[in-house]
């Protein structure tokens, strides 16, 4: 499975961003998935320039919890790459975050 083949079954506008959790490296390796019936999913949000949030949800196609993984990845960061990103929380990590990219 290719992520820019999941990415294009969504109809995503060039200001639309991936929601990110300034702090998701301590979250559980499993963050964003959950095995349906055998089958690993996953779940993102993205932010439009609205302000409205769109969830998107989609088969990662595998039964096997490492792979579900890697493919998590592999989307989150094509669609970090080919989106940009939004960091949401109050955490100082968050916090830190946005300051550092208001600076020129």
């Amino acid at each position: 499975m290719s992520s820019e083949a999941s990415l294009s079954t969504f109809k995503l506008l060039k200001t639309d961003r991936l929601v990110v959790q300034a702090d998701e490296s301590a979250l559980q390796p499993t963050h964003h998935l959950w095995n349906n019936r055998g089958t690993w999913w996953c779940h993102l949000t993205v932010r439009r320039a609205c302000g409205q949030d769109q969830r998107l949800r989609f088969s990662l196609k595998t039964k096997i919890q490492d792979v579900a993984i890697e493919r998590r990845d592999k989307v989150r960061r094509a669609l970090a790459q080919q989106q940009g990103t939004v960091v949401v929380g109050n955490s100082p990590a968050a916090v830190q975050y946005r300051e550092r990219k208001k600076k020129p």
